[in-house]
Parts: structure tokens; sequence; C-alpha cells
């Protein structure tokens, strides 16, 4: 088989060869870059699941911080009260 290059010439087998390589070496660096992004998309799932979990715990969290709030102000009523009862007591 006879290749000629755009201008009428003969190509060389070395630039076949050439040509050979440097397309396996674009495929090769395009086959990396797809196994990278395919890491990271694992990744990004990864770390969506873990927000998911700690949106979750916070909700929890908060929650647990309004039923303490309405506990402190048990407490201050009681301890409000305790004082009277005490101040009375002594007069």
């Amino acid at each position: 088989m006879d290749m000629t290059d755009k201008s009428g010439g003969r190509v060389s087998g070395f630039e076949r060869h050439l040509q050979t390589v440097l397309v396996m070496a674009v495929v090769a660096m395009l086959g990396w870059a797809g196994n990278k992004a395919s890491d990271g998309l694992e990744t990004l799932t990864r770390l969506e699941e873990r927000v998911e979990v700690l949106k979750v715990g916070l909700d929890r969290l908060g929650g647990t911080e309004s039923k303490l709030q309405r506990l402190d102000i048990r407490v201050q009523s009681l301890e409000r009260r305790l004082e009277d009862r005490y101040d009375r007591a002594n007069d």
C-alpha cells in the first residue's frame, strides 16, 4: 500500500510508526483521564452520602438543643421557687 501525505509526497515508515505511537499516547491519556474522572465521581458520591448523614445528625442535635433550652428554663424556674421558699422560711 502506497501512503502519501497531503502534499502528495510519500510518507515514510518512520512517520507512520511515530503517528501510531502518538495516537497510542493520546488514547492512553484519555483512558487515564477517564479513570481519574470515575474515581472523582466515586469520591463525590461518598462525600454526598456523608453529608446526608451529617445533616441527619445535625437535625437530631437541633431537636436536642431545643429540649435543653426548655429544661434550662424549667430548672431556672425551679431554682427561683426554691429561693423564694428559702427566703420566706428565713424571714
